[in-house]
């Protein structure tokens, strides 16, 4: 009985932290950006945590998890906001949604599998499993930080910075990149343009 109740109280810790830390944690994700290095830290700190699990207590365990959560949902879901454009953002929040949800589905059926096909009390395969999720949370952020997607410095600026570049704009971040290359497209055939034109007349000028 004691050992359930220390498991609870350990669990609890995890969503109480998450609960008491993410408003802060998302005060300073306004004050500072950085919302790419923030996603990166979490998906690092999921792993570390799934690393020396066994050699840490039910506490702190539960108390890094609940930090990879605080850091995680105050970088991903204004993230959205800044890389979305505005007729699509219920979508996109929906479709997020979606897809956390459907992991929260699917996990638990294949560590119930592992589980069913482990020794009774290993965990190994489980946390394993786990820690493998967060390395590819790691190797998908690195792909975001590398890839330079059209409007993607705007995740790294503060809220109210990245808000008045939204405004002067006038455009979501993807307009943004499109309306930025269209632009120097047009910018590219008016300067070609110009350049046979002038060609042209010093032609005749020599004949």
């Amino acid at each position: 009985i004691e050992a359930q109740k220390a498991a609870g109280s350990a669990m609890s810790l995890l969503f109480l932290s998450s609960a008491i830390g993410t408003p802060p944690f998302g005060l300073v994700i306004d004050n500072l950006g950085f919302r790419r290095h923030f996603l990166l830290a979490s998906s690092v700190l999921l792993s570390a945590t799934y690393s020396v699990i066994f050699g840490v207590s039910p506490a702190t365990s539960m108390l890094m998890l609940g930090m990879v959560y605080m850091v995680f949902a105050g970088a991903l879901w204004p993230s959205l906001a800044l890389t979305v454009p505005q007729r699509l953002l219920g979508t996109a929040y929906g479709v997020a949604t979606s897809c956390q949800n459907a992991g929260l589905a699917l996990v638990p059926m294949f560590i119930g599998h592992l589980q069913a096909t482990s020794a009774n009390g290993d965990f190994k395969g489980v946390i394993q499993l786990l820690a493998c999720f967060g390395l590819l949370g790691i190797l998908s952020c690195l792909l975001i930080l590398l890839a330079g997607l059209p409007g993607g410095e705007l995740l790294d600026l503060p809220s109210k910075e990245a808000e008045r570049r939204l405004k002067l704009g006038e455009h979501t971040p993807l307009k943004v990149g499109s309306t930025l290359s269209h632009s120097t497209f047009a910018q590219d055939v008016a300067v070609t343009g110009k350049g046979l034109q002038n060609d042209g007349k010093a032609r005749e000028m020599e004949g």
